[in-house]
């Protein structure tokens, strides 16, 4: 069986990559504290590798790796267990300690443990077995009641710790939750939220409440208005021991394909609600998200806060999404999360160096007319390549005396790229968007 597997790098420019692995290279994964590198790690800090049942969004397999003294250093992984159901029985989470992996903590659940109410068990490594710590049950009572328990292990027996009361109306749907904690030999309230549902079962109301000096005190409350299905406004309240003090108040509205475009945030200030910040989401023909652009109300005008860009392929697979932060004058790179569909490229250039940015490609996103500089002086002649995202060399040539300075890649559609420089024993890869 083949397995998907995802590759996610954080901090500056967080990467996330798929392809199909077999089981074996799973294991590996799990047991190798440094994994083949992706050709795309610069600056990096925490890179989270993930493994996928084929087809299925089922994890089965995760490890988190640090960057420190110049390598990846294994941190944990985690590794997960499924029935016949697909239904998860067991999560075992490991430490990377003395270069092996040792257990740390293992949760089982959906399985035969003795009593009908107990849905799972958490346990904890103690250098040579497991021992349980805590229990969860799930106990149905009568007129659609339902306690959520947590209980934990003393040595000899089981002790109650906390709980979660959830009643629901005819139709399923909950109305109340309720939180109690165990203090001495009985249950003691300590909150619990009120949910108003209008005809459709769309909640209108969902109150908090405190218990204190043995009754329940409001505490806030959000009140939700719809047209149709799609909230159009939220009114988010706090109780001031008389009456509801308005906090804020947010407006949405939809396009035609009922997806949000807008979103406006009011605060109460003197009487009165004043604009706060806005939020403006832009569509693609397929109906995929393009644009994110938040903007704060000052000076009785809305000006740019953040962006957020994203790029998908021919397939609505998203490659890119870029961060920016304006600066008041213009857009300036944030962050950026990049994703990709096939390893084959990363193998093929596995042995690249890629620990310092010697390849500078700008603007970036650009238009497709690009400007490059390499920083090392001894690269003159050699190939230039561009790379899609999966992994398709699209633009091929040749350079001699380092005559690369500019790129007309117009031609090429919206999307995340690669350019790879190759001279002599060298390589150098480096990422670029392209922006109509």
């Amino acid at each position: 069986m083949k397995n998907s597997f995802i590759l996610m790098i954080g901090i500056l420019c967080p990467i996330l990559l798929s392809a199909q692995l077999t089981v074996d290279d799973i294991s590996k994964l799990l047991e190798n504290t440094n994994p083949p590198e992706t050709y795309l790690q610069v600056l990096n800090e925490q890179q989270n590798l993930k493994a996928y049942k084929s087809g299925q969004n089922i994890l089965i397999a995760e490890k988190e790796n640090a960057w420190i003294d110049n390598s990846w250093t294994a941190i944990d992984s985690s590794e997960y267990v499924y029935n016949t159901s697909n239904l998860l029985t067991e999560l075992t989470v490991k430490e990377f300690i003395n270069s092996k992996w040792e257990n740390k903590t293992r949760r089982l659940q959906n399985q035969d443990f003795g009593d009908p109410q107990v849905i799972s068990i958490n346990q904890e490594w103690n250098g040579n077995e497991w021992e349980t710590f805590n229990r969860f049950l799930s106990i149905d009572e009568a007129n659609n009641k339902t306690i959520s328990r947590l209980q934990i292990w003393n040595g000899t027996d089981w002790q109650n710790q906390s709980q979660l009361i959830e009643e629901k109306d005819e139709n399923g749907l909950v109305t109340l939750h309720h939180w109690q904690f165990w203090i001495t030999d009985d249950w003691e309230n300590t909150d619990r939220y009120l949910i108003t549902r209008n005809e459709n079962g769309l909640t209108t109301i969902l109150q908090s409440q405190l218990w204190e000096n043995d009754k329940w005190e409001n505490s806030f409350r959000s009140q939700y208005t719809y047209d149709g299905n799609a909230l159009t406004n939220l009114i988010f309240q706090t109780w001031n021991e008389t009456d509801w003090q308005n906090v804020f108040n947010t407006f949405y509205e939809y396009n035609s394909a009922d997806l949000e475009t807008v979103r406006i945030r009011q605060s109460w200030l003197n009487d009165g609600w004043v604009d706060s910040n806005k939020s403006i989401s832009e569509y693609d023909s397929n109906n995929n998200q393009v644009l994110l652009l938040t903007q704060d109300w000052e000076n009785d005008n809305w000006l740019n806060a953040f962006q957020t860009i994203k790029v998908y392929d021919d397939n609505d697979n998203e490659v890119s999404r870029l961060k920016q932060k304006w600066n008041g004058d213009s857009w300036t790179n944030n962050n950026q999360e990049l994703f990709y569909y096939n390893l084959d490229l990363i193998s093929s250039i596995a042995e690249t160096d890629v620990r310092v940015p010697i390849v500078n490609v700008y603007p970036n996103p650009s238009n497709g007319y690009l400007s490059v500089d390499i920083d090392d002086l001894n690269v003159r002649n050699g190939m230039i390549r561009i790379f899609n995202s999966m992994g398709k060399v699209l633009f091929s040539k040749e350079f001699q005396n380092g005559d690369i300075k500019s790129l007309d890649l117009t031609n090429l559609s919206c999307g995340t790229y690669i350019m790879q420089i190759e001279s002599g024993n060298k390589q150098y890869n480096q990422l670029f968007n392209i922006i109509h």
